[in-house]
C-alpha cells in the first residue's frame, strides 16, 4: 500500500514507523528531499548502533554525503570518527588544524597540531605506498 503513496514525504514517516528504516533512507534519497533525508539520517542515527549506522550510509553515496556535510557543521567530533574508520589521514589532520584553532591553552593548541603533523605524515605514507604498489603492478602487467 505505501507504495502508492506518491508523495515520499508522506511515505517516509510511516516506513520509519515501521522499522523499515533502509527504505525509508532510500525512498527519501529519492525524493530529492535533502530535509527528508537528514529526518531519516537523525532517525537511523539515534536507533541503531554507531558501526551499523556507518555501514548504512557508507553504501549510499547521497547520504554519507548529507551526513558529512551535518557532522562539518554539527558533530565535528564524528567527523573526526568517519574519518578514522575511513582511515582518511588527511582529513584527520585537516580537522586536527582546526581543533588547534579552538583550543585556549597553548599546550593543548601545540598538541593538536603535532597529531594534525602526524596524521599528513601518514597520509604521505599511504599515498607513497599506494603509488608504489601501483607501479610494481603495472610494471609486471606490462613486462
Amino acid at each position: 500500500l505505501l507504495d502508492f503513496e506518491p508523495k515520499a514525504a508522506e511515505q517516509v514517516p510511516l516506513l520509519m514507523r515501521m522499522n523499515r528504516d533502509t527504505v525509508a533512507l532510500n525512498k527519501a534519497i529519492e525524493s530529492g528531499d535533502t530535509d527528508l533525508v537528514y529526518t531519516v539520517l537523525l532517525h537511523l542515527k539515534d536507533n541503531i548502533s554507531p558501526g551499523d549506522f556507518l555501514m548504512v550510509i557508507r553504501n549510499l553515496p547521497v547520504a554519507q554525503s548529507l551526513w558529512l556535510q551535518f557532522c562539518r557543521e554539527q558533530k565535528h567530533d564524528m567527523l573526526q570518527e568517519i574519518y578514522y574508520q575511513n582511515d582518511d589521514f588527511m582529513e584527520i589532520a585537516n580537522c586536527k588544524v582546526i581543533d588547534s584553532y579552538r583550543e585556549s591553552l597553548l599546550d593543548a593548541r601545540l598538541s593538536a597540531l603535532y597529531d594534525a603533523q602526524d596524521n599528513y605524515n601518514k597520509a604521505r605514507n599511504s599515498q607513497d605506498s599506494y603509488l608504489k604498489a601501483k607501479s610494481e603492478f603495472a610494471y609486471k602487467l606490462y613486462s
